[in-house]
């Protein structure tokens, strides 16, 4: 019993220190985690070390909006978060975004563990129905998402541009975690770099309240979590996707605020459906799962009501670790001198990018940061850099 509170508590701080670090994506976690498994299993059961990856997964969905919202440095999964987030940072909201994100991550789950039982019961079949449709709906999605956009010549030139260096970088190979340089280009260093072109200033005061309203509680939530679920189980569909399929489903989403709350809902829902998923179709979609698969393979229900139980744990610390380190991050950057912080952040994805994907990384992320400026001057929506993600994904589902 000791050994099972040790690891939850463990889980959690190690999914904050995670979460907080610009770049350091949960699936590069589990992969090291794996790699020390053998030591590891020395001291610790292989489900004990389950659960323990599970929670790092989960805190980290919540406290990586940090980073994201307050100084630009995403994940695929906060990716579309930063400009909605950094709209509020910018009028002395930046814990509100923040909060609404941590709100969307619990509205989410249990919402999701609602929907559960109906999920035991038909999610086989939902799967096969779904897949073989699934590059006609990201299509439809994408056609939408140029033709609402106020400048439609830009759009399908920036949406085609970034999918075809999606494309070509994930196509050919010769990058390790190729995800890493093209999104933290796209959406963190072009960013980053706008603002100190533009000598982005911070409000020094800055609102440690928030609300939720009911209407964006109820469009963003059960948005984010019936897509997020829909999408979660199936490959080469992952929370960006989501992201972008919740915005075309319901118009209410082109609210800031509900859109964070979506995303939040998305992200959360993404760790626990990829759970259910290794159970019910003994398939893995994350690399989390991927962890927990290898080091306990042949779950048996009753392993799976106790991670259930252990994500309740991973929800509640998550919500109230981002709650608290969310508010007191912001004073100090309120303090500091903005555009030095985030130099220091774009040196830091810089090397970062050197580290993990070497020269042709560096050259790929170089690309993706000027092509990630381009919507700033052009006028188009930046979520039109999706593409990226989901010109290979269509790709992908069709054979090609």
């Amino acid at each position: 019993m000791l050994d099972f509170v040790f690891v939850l508590f463990v889980g959690a701080l190690v999914g904050v220190f995670t979460g907080l670090m610009p770049g350091i994506h949960i699936n590069t976690i589990a992969a090291g985690l794996l790699a020390t498994s053998v030591f590891l299993l020395n001291y610790f059961s292989p489900f004990e070390i389950s659960i323990f990856i599970l929670v790092v997964a989960i805190v980290h969905s919540f406290v990586d909006f940090i980073p994201s919202i307050y100084l630009g440095a995403p994940e695929p999964e906060t990716a579309l978060s930063i400009l909605p987030g950094h709209q509020l940072l910018m009028k002395g909201q930046g814990y509100e975004a923040v909060a609404l994100t941590v709100f969307g991550g619990i509205f989410g789950f249990l919402f999701v563990l609602g929907l559960s039982p109906l999920l035991f019961f038909f999610l086989n079949a939902f799967y096969f129905f779904v897949e073989q449709y699934m590059a006609f709906i990201l299509i439809i999605i994408s056609l939408l998402l140029i033709l609402r956009d106020p400048k439609i010549f830009w759009a399908a030139t920036i949406f085609l541009l970034s999918g075809a260096l999606g494309f070509m970088v994930l196509r050919a190979g010769f990058i390790d975690k190729p995800l890493f340089p093209m999104l933290s280009g796209l959406f963190g260093a072009s960013f980053l770099l706008f603002s100190i072109l533009h000598k982005t200033t911070l409000p020094t005061k800055q609102d440690l309240n928030f609300k939720v309203y009911k209407s964006e509680s109820l469009h963003g939530g059960i948005t984010g979590t019936i897509v997020g679920t829909a999408l979660s189980f199936l490959p080469g569909v992952g929370p960006a996707q989501a992201n972008i399929l919740a915005m075309e489903i319901n118009p209410a989403l082109r609210n800031v605020r509900t859109f964070l709350i979506a995303t939040g809902a998305i992200n959360t829902v993404n760790v626990f459906v990829c759970l259910l998923t290794l159970y019910l179709l003994e398939k893995t979609r994350s690399g989390a799962v991927v962890a927990i698969s290898i080091i306990s393979p042949n779950l048996v229900l009753n392993e799976i009501f106790v991670l259930i139980a252990a994500c309740f744990f991973a929800v509640f610390a998550g919500a109230v670790l981002t709650l608290f380190l969310g508010k007191h991050f912001i004073k100090i950057f309120a303090l500091l001198d903005y555009i030095l912080l985030i130099k220091i952040v774009l040196l830091f994805l810089f090397c970062m990018v050197v580290f993990m994907c070497g020269f042709y990384g560096l050259l790929v992320f170089t690309i993706a940061m000027f092509l990630g400026i381009l919507p700033n001057y052009v006028g188009c929506r930046h979520s039109q850099l999706m593409g990226v993600l989901l010109v290979p994904t269509i790709l992908w589902f069709l054979g090609i």
